[in-house]
């Protein structure tokens, strides 16, 4: 019962402060102006934090790969020390385990190895990155069986602050400039909270290549509720008020009028690339198997197995030592090498 109380007084406490807030918007535009140029800023700030994490995984995914390739699960590199980094995935659904091994048991492979299972792995690792669409990929992965597999760090590797989170730990690891975009993006979800006005409009997203604009738009609200009626059936924790009372506490006292609102910075559309020359070939001179895929995977916005690629005389070069990296086990079956 005390609990059922508390989560009802922590809901009010919350509302109170978001009329507060609400009041404080309709009396000063230029703070509301503040609210909206902060959304496309801190959208900027997530698609910045997935961009670093997409590389992590991409890095940790090669890794895999070559473990895999080698009959392993583990990183030898790994010292008990380390914070590793997990590389999750599904395991081949049960039909498809059953399919591949009785293709590979009749090609003379030995199926009961521990080393067998590493390649069923990689099998799934390699379904789960391509081309298809996610329906697709279910059919071939398991629903509720994944592979975990710890990878050393690079040496260079620094974890970046989920800009997401809620979690207090987290968000005293921003930088104030950080914290302040974070703070004007949930206290504009808390003002627009069961808003039927929103005081920032759904954004147009047909340009949005990155696809967070539309879901960070609808889940700004407190906890993700989208209804009075579901915020109360959830509840609001204590740590949760507390930060929504801080937040608001610092756009209060660092918002002014005739500050100029937080603008986005401009984005480098084209990463410059640096090329070995020795490196880059013609697709004749990759494993047949790996010529196939090369054309995706050079693409400009390609985040998963990319392949540097170079256009000289007409002719489209791409990075050996990329495609060796993505796809070792195509490289060790083959002589083709030069």
């Amino acid at each position: 019962m005390d609990s059922k109380r508390t989560q009802s007084s922590n809901v009010s406490q919350l509302l109170a402060l978001q009329q507060e807030a609400r009041a404080y918007v309709a009396k000063h535009e230029w703070f509301a102006e503040h609210l909206r140029t902060g959304f496309a800023a801190y959208v900027d700030l997530v698609e910045g934090y997935y961009a670093i994490r997409n590389k992590q995984e991409w890095y940790a995914r090669c890794r895999a790969r070559v473990l895999l390739a080698l009959g392993g699960f583990r990183d030898h590199n790994l010292q008990e020390s380390d914070d590793p980094y997990i590389v999750q995935f599904p395991y081949l659904s049960t039909e498809m385990q059953a399919l591949e091994r009785a293709r590979d048991k009749h090609r003379g492979m030995d199926t009961n190895s521990s080393q067998y299972n590493s390649f069923q792995a990689l099998t799934a690792l390699e379904i789960l990155e391509l081309d298809l669409d996610e329906a697709t990929k279910r059919t071939f992965l398991s629903p509720y069986l994944s592979h975990n597999i710890p990878i050393k760090k690079s040496e260079d590797w620094q974890d970046p602050a989920d800009p997401t989170s809620l979690d207090v730990a987290i968000l005293t690891q921003h930088s104030g400039e950080q914290y302040h975009l974070i703070a004007l993006f949930r206290i504009g979800g808390l003002i627009d909270f069961a808003n039927p006005r929103p005081v920032i409009p759904m954004p147009d997203s047909p340009g949005d290549s990155s696809g967070l604009l539309e879901p960070l738009w609808k889940n700004r609200s407190p906890g993700g509720a989208q209804t009075l009626s579901q915020l109360e059936a959830s509840g609001v924790g204590p740590d949760l008020l507390t930060v929504y009372t801080r937040f608001w506490e610092h756009l209060k006292n660092t918002v002014k009028r005739g500050k100029d609102p937080v603008t986005t910075k401009p984005r480098k559309t084209v990463p410059v690339i640096e090329y070995d020359q020795d490196d880059m070939r013609p697709a004749g001179k990759f494993p047949k198997r790996v010529q196939e895929r090369l054309r995706k995977a050079s693409k400009p916005d390609r985040t998963s197995k990319p392949v540097r690629s170079i256009r000289v005389d007409n002719v489209t070069l791409y990075s050996y030592s990329d495609a060796e990296q993505n796809w070792p086990e195509e490289f060790a079956e083959t002589d083709d090498r030069e």
